[in-house]
């Protein structure tokens, strides 16, 4: 009977995901979204990679799972609740910098866990963490506060070298920027302090709205946000029952997850909402071990009610 659900919960998700991708060439996304000006003009290409990207975040996030948190082996629940949440977002098949911040902010996650949960001290992956989150933060200046959380937690193991973190940290950090830089420099771009000052303008545009906002939108986001709510809460709750490593991920996950509610408030705009492509990654994480290990008949309502709106928020959309 477990195996029947789980079939049905599997090709729930697989519909729920297809009709998704499918339903985006009936949307007229804003494309100057996007920071590729190729593909402005060219909206089937920018769907198309938008789409392969979205199959990397899925496999990605799907690896993480079982080689870090191992929250169960049945994955496609984890990639098929992030694709449902990423996927109700307006222009999320614009493919632009936050299709790549999200998949940089999965395998940064990965480094910085085997770093401080991994028995053997490797300060490589530190390295390859801050490189990866860094670079994150640099697409999307609002993740800014995921890379000072990241350096926060990079300091958790119970032996380390504090010099060898700081130095570790400090040239993974300013890698991507010095690329950056130069690009600007050899192509007569923004200078240095302009194109900071337009970095820290991004950060400070907080603007939030509900405007364009239907009702649709305001139940779907409201159930959306209970749910995210009752996840974390479960996390909490399951706290002392998991082993080190996975109360290491419970903390960090839900470092990520608060950060990522306010930033969402924060900025929250119906009609301009891509920033929610790589903050719905740690709410991945907790709302599927909440989906799979909570109680059974909460769990399955909760889950069925994420299926059930995200669909028809998408059709009312499409019709509307």
């Amino acid at each position: 009977m477990r195996n029947e659900n789980s079939l049905y919960t599997v090709v729930a998700i697989v519909a729920t995901v297809l009709f998704l991708l499918v339903s985006a060439f009936f949307f007229d996304w804003d494309y100057s979204q996007s920071i590729f000006s190729s593909l402005k003009d060219n909206v089937i290409l920018s769907s198309v990679i938008s789409v392969v990207s979205y199959i990397l975040i899925g496999f990605s996030i799907s690896y993480v799972n079982l080689r870090c948190f191992s929250y169960s082996a049945r994955s496609v629940v984890l990639y098929g609740t992030y694709l449902m949440l990423a996927l109700s977002v307006s222009g999320a098949f614009v493919f632009s910098q936050y299709q790549i911040a999200a998949l940089l902010v999965i395998w940064a996650i990965m480094y910085l866990f085997k770093f401080v949960a991994y028995e053997k001290l490797k300060y490589s992956h530190l390295f390859m963490s801050m490189i990866y989150i860094s670079t994150a933060a640099m697409l999307v200046p609002q993740l800014l506060v995921y890379l000072l959380l990241f350096i926060f937690f990079s300091f958790g193991r119970r032996e380390y070298s504090g010099a060898k973190i700081l130095y570790t940290i400090f040239g993974a950090v300013i890698i991507p920027w010095i690329y950056l830089f130069t690009y600007l420099f050899l192509t007569d771009g923004p200078s240095m302090g302009e194109t900071m000052q337009l970095y820290f303008a991004e950060i400070s545009n907080i603007n939030p709205t509900i405007a364009g906002l239907s009702i649709h939108g305001v139940v779907y986001y409201s159930v959306v946000l209970l749910i995210m709510l009752r996840a974390m809460l479960y996390f909490r709750a399951v706290y002392s029952q998991r082993n080190r490593a996975q109360r290491v991920s419970i903390n960090f996950s839900l470092a990520l997850s608060v950060s990522s509610l306010v930033m969402m408030v924060l900025y929250f705009n119906p009609n301009d909402f891509m920033l929610a492509i790589p903050l719905f990654v740690p709410f991945a994480f907790s709302m599927f071990d909440y989906f799979k290990n909570g109680n059974k008949g909460e769990a399955g309502i909760a889950f069925t009610l994420l299926f059930v709106l995200t669909a028809f928020y998408r059709i009312s959309a499409l019709i509307g």
